[in-house]
């Protein structure tokens, strides 16, 4: 062999060795087995994942910070408090369920576009914005005026209730289902020969028996 033989033949070897050490070298800096420190910034600029298995913890004791979208397709736990948002015009979805074990303060206007139920027995219907309650209500109530009572109001002083109208020619009507099965109203009269009076009559307060 000559010495241009050899030569070639140590560069091409050498080639050999450098392709096969660069190799190991990728195949090292895409799998770490054990602990990675870094103390300055870790840029990642593809995907990344943290644990294989449900039961893998990843500790951050610092700020967590995604300035795009953060998918988390598993349970999020929080033990401390949590800020979603720096403006008043963020906008948070919940395709879910937002539930509440302890007190829900709410600051700011609450808008709910389809049925509340409070405590599974108060409701109103978003399509008609009617209230209705299956138990019963009180107002400043105490214990006496919530027995055997659907609605009831308590004052300290004088206790008005006032229903009232818009209308200049309607008057304000107390509709009662009689004990006889007709339904009868009590209204104030005020017409030229009955004024100033509580008129109970068999109706509907608006005029249909």
């Amino acid at each position: 062999m000559s010495f241009s033989e050899a030569r070639s033949f140590a560069f091409f070897l050498l080639s050999i060795i450098v392709l096969f050490s660069a190799l190991m070298l990728v195949a090292w800096a895409t799998s770490v087995g054990n602990n990675i420190s870094v103390t300055g910034t870790l840029t990642v600029d593809s995907n990344s994942t943290f644990g294989d298995a449900a039961g893998d913890v990843n500790l951050f004791t610092g700020t967590l910070q995604a300035s795009t979208t953060a998918l988390f397709t598993g349970a999020i736990t929080t033990y401390g408090n949590a800020t979603f948002g720096d403006t008043a015009a963020d906008i948070y979805n919940f395709v879910g369920g937002l539930q509440a074990s302890s007190t829900l303060g709410v600051t700011g206007t609450t808008f709910l576009f389809s049925d509340l139920r409070i405590n599974g027995f108060s409701t109103t219907t978003s399509s008609n914005g009617n209230l209705r309650t299956n138990g019963n209500v009180g107002i400043a109530t105490t214990t006496t005026m919530t027995t055997n009572v659907s609605l009831g109001v308590h004052g300290s002083g004088t206790t008005t209730l006032a229903v009232g109208t818009d209308s200049t020619t309607l008057g304000s009507c107390l509709q009662l289902d009689g004990i006889d099965g007709v339904t009868y109203r009590i209204f104030a009269a005020a017409t030229t020969s009955v004024t100033k009076q509580l008129v109970v009559e068999a109706g509907s307060c608006n005029g249909n028996q």
